[in-house]
C-alpha cells in the first residue's frame, strides 16, 4: 500500500440529506428495502455465517470462464478461508439422516479447528501478519482521479478530521461491495455512454426464512449443525439449516436453544437489465459517496420460484420440528439475503453489457480493477462469497503480473 499524502481542508463530508438520509427521489415499489452495507475492513467478511459452498457448475456457473480454470480458482480460494466439511455428528448427523432423500449434505464452512474450538474465518485470518501491506484507517474513498485510461489517485477524506488525503499507486483494486463501487465509479466519471452497464443487471436473491424449534429428541451437547440441500435442475433454489442470531426473550420461555434452527431458502435470481441502480449526485450517503436509488422489481416467474421455495421451506421443516411462533416461514423483503451481484458484472467483450472483462479489470482501463459480488454476472442461488473470492484470486494475479 502506498503512502497517504494530504492536508488538512476542514470538513469534507457533505451534510446529511434531507429527511435524515432518506431518498426522497426512491419509489416504494421498486427499492431493494432489505439491502445492507458495511463500513469496516472485510466488509461482508465481518457478518457472513462462514458458509462457503461453491456455485452448482450445471445450474449457476458463467461461461466466460471455463470448468476447470473455475476449480483451479476455487481450490486456492478455499485454501485462503480454510474451507472445510462442517463437522458431522449429533444433531447434524440426524438432521442429514431426516434430508437424506433431498440432497442434503454437510455444509463446506470457512474455519480453522484449535482442539475443542474453532476460529471462524474473517479478514483477519486472510490478510498477512507479515508487515507486507498497510492499513489506513478511518479514510472514505470519494473519487478515482484517471488520465487516458489509467487511474492515477485515490482521493480521499478522512472521516474523523475531514482531512483530504490523496493515494497514489501502480493499480487500484475496488471491492467496496455491489453497492458502493458502483456509486465510487459513478462518482469518478466512469459512467459515460460507453459503460451503460455500470449499476444495471441488479441482482438479489429471493430468500425465503423461517425459525425452527427442532424436535426434543434431536438436543445434543455438540457441534451446531450446518447443512445445506444444493440447487439443481429441478429445484430452483439453495437451502441452508444453521444455528443462526435469535430472540434472547425466547429462552425466558424455557426452549431450549440446542434446539432453535434457521432456515434460509435463496431462490434463483436471474440477472435482468432493467434492475439498476441509478445516482443523481443530488444526495449523498454518510461516506460522502452518492446515495443510491433502486430500479428493482420481479417477474412473475421469479415470484412464482420464491412461492415454491416458501413451500418446500415448509414442507422440509415439518420433518424436523416446529416453526417457532415469533419466526414464522415468509419470504423476506428484496434485498434481504445481502447477495447483492451484477452491478458491476463482468463479461468477454466490451459489448456495453458488462463493466470489467473476465480477470475484473475495467473497459478501458490498464490499472483499475473490481472484486466482489457485483461481478457475478449469472443466475445464482448459492451463497456467492466463495464465487467472488475465487474470482479475486484470478484479479490478484492478474494485478500482480501487470
Amino acid at each position: 500500500m502506498p503512502r497517504a499524502n494530504g492536508g488538512l481542508t476542514g470538513r469534507a463530508l457533505p451534510p446529511t440529506p434531507d429527511g435524515k438520509g432518506v431518498n426522497a427521489g426512491q419509489r416504494a415499489r421498486d427499492n431493494l428495502v432489505g439491502a445492507r452495507v458495511t463500513n469496516m475492513l472485510g466488509g461482508m467478511g465481518i457478518l457472513w455465517n462462514c458458509v462457503a459452498p461453491r456455485l452448482n457448475p450445471a445450474v449457476e456457473h458463467w461461461e466466460g470462464i471455463d470448468g476447470d480454470e473455475w476449480s483451479t480458482l476455487y481450490r486456492y480460494a478455499e485454501d485462503a478461508l480454510a474451507v472445510g466439511t462442517s463437522v458431522s455428528r449429533g444433531r447434524q448427523e440426524r438432521v442429514l439422516g431426516l434430508l437424506a432423500d433431498l440432497g442434503a449434505r454437510p455444509a463446506p464452512v470457512a474455519a480453522r479447528h484449535h482442539g475443542a474450538g474453532v476460529r471462524w474465518t474473517g479478514p483477519a485470518e486472510v490478510l498477512p501478519a507479515d508487515g507486507s501491506w498497510q492499513l489506513i484507517p478511518e479514510l472514505s474513498v470519494q473519487r478515482l482521479t484517471h488520465r487516458n485510461g489509467r487511474v492515477v489517485s485515490a482521493d480521499a477524506v478522512a472521516l474523523d478530521t475531514g482531512e483530504r488525503v490523496v493515494i497514489e499507486a501502480g493499480a487500484f483494486v475496488v471491492a467496496t461491495g455491489g453497492l458502493r463501487a458502483p456509486a465510487l465509479l459513478w462518482a469518478s466519471g466512469i459512467h459515460s455512454e460507453e459503460r451503460p452497464a455500470l449499476g444495471r443487471y441488479l441482482a438479489d436473491h429471493p430468500v425465503s426464512y423461517g425459525q425452527l424449534v427442532l424436535d426434543q429428541d434431536l438436543a445434543e451437547d455438540d457441534a451446531d449443525p450446518f447443512v445445506i440441500i444444493p440447487i439443481d435442475g429441478d429445484r430452483p433454489f439453495h437451502s441452508l439449516l444453521l444455528c443462526d442470531a435469535y430472540d434472547a426473550n425466547l429462552l425466558e420461555g424455557r426452549v431450549d436453544e440446542r434446539l432453535i434452527v434457521s432456515l434460509y431458502w435463496y431462490s434463483l435470481s436471474r440477472p435482468r437489465h432493467e434492475n439498476r441502480i441509478r445516482f443523481t449526485g443530488q444526495a449523498f450517503d454518510a461516506t460522502g459517496l452518492p446515495q443510491p436509488t433502486f430500479e428493482y422489481t420481479t417477474t412473475e416467474a421469479g415470484r412464482e420460484v420464491a412461492r415454491a421455495a416458501l413451500e418446500d421451506l415448509r414442507a422440509t421443516a415439518g420433518r424436523l420440528g416446529e416453526f417457532l411462533p415469533s419466526s414464522q416461514p415468509r419470504v423476506l423483503s428484496p434485498g434481504s439475503s445481502l447477495h447483492v451481484m451484477g452491478t458491476t458484472r463482468m463479461g468477454v467483450a466490451d459489448d456495453g453489457h458488462s463493466v470489467a472483462d473476465t480477470h475484473g479489470r475495467v473497459w478501458g482501463f490498464d490499472n483499475l480493477y473490481l472484486g466482489g459480488t457485483g461481478l457475478i454476472p449469472s443466475a445464482t442461488a448459492t451463497n456467492p462469497t466463495l464465487a467472488a473470492c475465487a474470482l479475486a484470486v484470478s484479479t490478484a494475479d492478474r494485478v500482480r503480473r501487470g
